[in-house]
């Protein structure tokens, strides 16, 4: 039975205390998906969430100006009271908008409860069967990215921070018969460095010809060969790289969902005569 006679508030909250929710939360789920999630919890505005004085877990959301949650970890023995701190969460935050990982059910459960609308964000890619990966196109070979590279890179236009992959060794070029056709990024997961996030760019003349999709392969078998897990994603309208990731041999394993909350909807279901 839920209790009502509770008190909930939420504390402030140190940034070792916060990781610690966010990890053990990481580590509850079956499978990663790629940053996205993680970099939501890693960039939070986070609290305490205490019951009766009692800390139960960690709350975090955007400080922006159009506040989303993107997490909400709550202690098995608090578990029963969820509905509760959502209530507390929306109103402290002000968030009317959530993102969750679709294989999240702690998540997909709280926040679903106050979603009066629910869309996908982004598709998430794995690899189940390494043998599904396409052969690349013959002359295509990927090489680690490097400084000398950079004019290559800043003239694709691609992405405005080329230097920070090159620094870390997150990003590949792509050349075909020994000209540059295209970018491949390895970047580790921002969470679990089991776990290697994965993308590409082609250049625009050789679209439509494999190109993409062998870069995929590719830079997923170099993942492999390191002992890694490659992982990938892309925004839910966009279908030319769906179709791309799927040619490769990844396969969709999950959506990101955005949720459009309302912490009145219970509220309203009461005087609607429904239940309290």
């Amino acid at each position: 039975m839920i209790r009502r006679d509770v008190s909930i508030s939420l504390e402030a909250t140190s940034p070792e205390e916060a990781r610690a929710a966010i990890d053990a939360h990481q580590l509850s789920l079956d499978w990663s998906g790629d940053s996205f999630m993680a970099h939501l919890w890693l960039d939070a505005t986070h609290r305490t969430i205490c019951v009766d004085g009692e800390p139960v877990g960690v709350a975090g959301w955007t400080a922006d100006e159009s506040p989303y949650l993107s997490l909400l970890t709550l202690d098995r023995r608090a578990i029963a009271l969820d509905r509760q701190v959502m209530e507390v969460v929306l109103d402290e935050s002000g968030a009317r908008t959530a993102y969750l990982a679709s294989w999240d059910a702690h998540h997909v459960t709280t926040f679903g409860a106050y979603a009066t609308g629910v869309g996908s964000q982004a598709y998430q890619f794995r690899l189940p069967d390494p043998g599904d990966l396409r052969e690349p196109v013959p002359g295509l070979e990927i090489t680690l990215a490097t400084h000398a590279d950079l004019d290559y890179l800043h003239s694709t236009g691609w992405q405005s921070d080329f230097a920070s992959y090159v620094e870390k060794s997150a990003m590949s070029i792509a050349r075909l018969e020994g000209r540059e056709v295209g970018i491949a990024v390895h970047e580790r997961h921002a969470l679990d460095s089991g776990v290697v996030d994965i993308g590409m760019y082609v250049d625009p003349v050789l679209r439509r010809h494999g190109v993409g999709s062998s870069i995929l392969s590719l830079t997923a078998r170099a993942v492999r060969d390191a002992g890694l897990t490659p992982v990938a994603g892309c925004w839910w309208k966009n279908w030319s790289s769906r179709a791309t990731l799927e040619a490769a041999g990844l396969v969709c394993a999950g959506t990101i969902l955005r949720f459009d909350l309302d912490p009145d909807v219970f509220v309203r279901a009461s005087s609607d005569g429904g239940d309290p």
